[in-house]
């Protein structure tokens, strides 16, 4: 298993998004599983191994992390593989496979120290990716919930330029476990428990300020657009971020906000809603990174709150979160 502790580390005044192309976190997967593999051709070549010691490095605590988070994506890729092909017309079990492959590649993948088999007198440690035998949807659920926890509990030890990836990992798969839930009747594990207090005071500066209220100016333009009937859910989301700001302004950050935000150019399908729900959630993860435990626990619980329907939450992605 691979040593991460040899990556540098981030300066404090670099800001810090979430990782996916080329992050440290998808490339120490990648690269361990290439030099496994330039070994085993080696192997297979012929090459001597008998007076050369071919055990890996001892993994660093960060490494232990990386591999338990992505096993966990893993098993849940399984499972829901496993569910959608015994009910193809179940669109939610194809999602989640979706989105759980998509964190298993974010982390790099499961490594296996000899991916084409151990040279002689060396063997693989087990690793764990197959689903549990009769899965079930219940099942499935409690095992994103695990990946969810476990991601941001990796996320405590982490380096802090993987911090936000390991967050953004924990808010998709509780994405899919509260989507799954109402899908199949079976408990809604729900975001986690939050105040809008804490997690302004978490994530309080003024980028998050700026970006908050320019959110809360698009979300308000959807609103006066919609029927009056249809408005509730809307305007309760626009006070929650009111909200948020007044938390912000609470610790002393300067009011640095705009009279008027400036309206994005919006792509096919795209809504004010949606850019501005992809842009504060962004900016939160970005801000999660920097949070002690219960700091990222509140950032995330109120992110994860301002997605009210299964379509918003859909729309979310690790690779989108980045930009």
């Amino acid at each position: 298993m691979h040593n991460s502790d040899s990556l540098p580390e981030a300066p404090d005044s670099v800001p810090i998004k979430p990782i996916y192309n080329g992050s440290a976190l998808r490339f120490a997967g990648s690269a361990i599983v290439g030099i496994a593999i330039f070994a085993g051709v080696l192997a297979a070549m012929g090459a001597r191994f008998d007076n050369q010691n071919a055990t890996p490095d001892s993994p660093s605590t960060a490494e232990v992390a990386r591999q338990d988070v992505a096993e966990l994506a893993a098993i849940a890729q399984s499972s829901a593989t496993s569910l959608a092909s015994a009910d193809a017309n179940n669109e939610t079990f194809a999602n989640v496979a979706a989105g759980a492959a998509e964190i298993t590649d974010v982390l790099g993948g499961v490594w296996v120290a000899w991916p084409s088999g151990a040279p002689s007198g060396y063997t693989n440690d087990p690793v764990n990716t197959a689903a549990p035998a009769d899965v079930t949807s219940a099942d499935l659920v409690s095992q994103l919930v695990g990946l969810s926890d476990a991601a941001l509990s990796a996320s405590d030890n982490a380096a802090q330029r993987d911090r936000a990836t390991y967050n953004a990992v924990a808010l998709l798969s509780r994405f899919l476990a509260i989507d799954l839930a109402n899908t199949e009747s079976v408990d809604s594990p729900g975001c986690w428990d939050f105040t809008i207090t804490a997690a302004g005071s978490a994530a309080a500066s003024e980028t998050t300020l700026e970006v908050a209220d320019a959110a809360r100016q698009w979300f308000e333009t959807d609103a006066s657009n919609m029927a009056v009937g249809d408005r509730d859910d809307q305007l309760a989301r626009i006070d929650s971020v009111s909200r948020f700001e007044e938390a912000i302004l609470e610790t002393g950050t300067k009011d640095s906000r705009e009279a008027f935000a400036a309206y994005p150019d919006l792509a096919e399908k795209e809504t004010l809603t949606s850019v501005a729900l992809g842009k504060l959630s962004s900016q939160l993860l970005n801000a999660s990174a920097q949070a002690d435990s219960d700091g990222r626990q509140a950032i995330l619980g109120y992110t994860c709150s301002l997605y009210l329907s299964s379509g918003e939450r859909s729309t979310f992605s690790i690779a989108d979160a980045s930009n």
